[in-house]
């Protein structure tokens, strides 16, 4: 009787490499499952069974109903709350075929809401690389406030709209330190202006007069003395943070944004020329010129001190970091030097006037801010009261030494 020769490929024996892999394989497993907690928050996605799947939209855990052939105008879905919902509507689709939908009549489409018009205006301004958080924010604050004018179409939006929303937003409101306080002006004229030009682009008519928005706050004192903006330094050196505590000094330095420099990359940075290429603002490409040598010295130590494509980067994500995380470290240097009413943004103020108590012309600080118009020198660049004092004392200096003054 013949007889297959032995191999251990097809021997009844799992063969030594066979153990040592079902083994290893083994030990993945447990060492998987141990490294996986029990109480592991679960993925709201995947199939629950044929045609229907788990879906989060704007945030909501939904089921979704999808049937028909690819093409167009042969597939439709249906998003569902309920699984008992989406249930029913699979056996109806099922039963009697899915519905047809012809193409829609573009006059007979739903008019644009101002929610709809929020929304795509934050998508206009990520393409465009320009800060969108607060475009963004104005969504569920309308939500919570005036739902009526989120679901209005934008057609319809009248001054009447925006004289309610200021009233809304001027009532006093509970803060989370149990204080209730009113919202700033400057912060109300900020949604306005907003929704105003988010109008704007859908009634390119619209006009908002300046009596519609609430006096700016100008009485508040937005510049640091010496002593504060060194202790503002301190701080930040003190937070062991290299990467923001340069950001900070940068803004502390140029009459720039801090969007700018989150978002500045390092093909931008020209260290031999002095010069920064920040991104189209506002209509415009504005280039940082003849930047000071403490400038100079903290980009090239951030430069120096990583390889990702982001100047100020977080080494952590390798992305940018965001708007709220800087404001963050930067408030509490600055509450660190007793200013509890000055903000992030005030620092633009402040190396303004900085630049005004130095004796800059109106030229050159229009030059060193980038600014278009004169219109913005006296919204950024308040004269200090020292300087004021220096001022005078020349003036009164020049009087008695003039020969044609008759002392008595």
């Amino acid at each position: 009787m013949e007889m297959t020769p032995f191999s251990p490929r097809h021997s009844p024996l799992p063969d030594a490499h066979h153990l040592h892999t079902t083994r290893g394989n083994l030990h993945t497993k447990i060492a998987r499952a141990k490294r996986t907690p029990m109480n592991k928050k679960q993925v709201w996605k995947g199939a629950v069974e044929k045609y229907i799947r788990k879906v989060v939209v704007r945030g909501r855990r939904v089921y979704r109903v999808q049937m028909g052939g690819i093409g167009r105008g042969n597939r439709r879905s249906r998003i569902c709350e309920r699984l008992e919902e989406a249930l029913q509507i699979k056996s109806e689709w099922i039963a009697g075929g899915v519905p047809i939908v012809r193409d829609a009549d573009p006059a007979a489409a739903p008019p644009a809401t101002v929610e709809d018009g929020l929304r795509h205006y934050v998508n206009a301004l990520k393409k465009s690389g320009k800060d969108w958080y607060r475009t963004q924010q104005l969504v569920p604050m309308l939500a919570r406030e005036m739902p009526e004018l989120l679901a209005k179409p934008i057609d319809l939006v009248s001054l009447d709209d925006f004289a309610t929303f200021r009233i809304l937003r001027e009532q006093p409101r509970l803060k989370r330190n149990g204080e209730v306080m009113p919202i700033r002006p400057n912060t109300i004229r900020r949604d306005m202006g907003i929704l105003r030009a988010m109008v704007k682009k859908a009634q390119p008519g619209f006009e908002v007069p300046d009596e519609t928005f609430p006096s700016a706050e100008n009485d508040r004192v937005r510049f640091l003395s010496p002593d504060e903006e060194i202790q503002t330094e301190v701080t930040l050196e003190v937070d062991e943070h290299p990467t923001l505590m340069r950001l900070g000094r940068l803004m502390m330095l140029n009459i720039t944004r801090q969007h700018d420099w989150r978002l500045l990359r390092r093909e931008r940075v020209h260290l031999v020329e002095r010069r920064i290429e920040f991104p189209a603002s506002k209509g415009a490409v504005r280039d940082l010129t003849n930047l000071s040598d403490d400038s100079v010295a903290l980009l090239k130590a951030q430069l120096a001190s990583h390889t990702s494509p982001w100047v100020f980067g977080n080494q952590g994500t390798g992305r940018p970091y965001s708007r709220v995380h800087v404001n963050r470290v930067l408030r509490r240097a600055i509450r660190a030097s007793g200013r509890t009413d000055f903000t992030p943004h005030d620092l633009k103020h402040h190396v303004a006037s900085s630049f005004t108590a130095q004796g800059a012309t109106d030229r050159e600080l229009q030059a060193a801010g980038g600014w278009k118009t004169t219109g913005m020198l006296r919204k950024y660049a308040h004269v200090r009261s020292q300087r004021l004092r220096e001022l005078n004392e020349r003036v009164s200096g020049s009087v008695r030494e003039s020969p044609s003054i008759q002392r008595t």
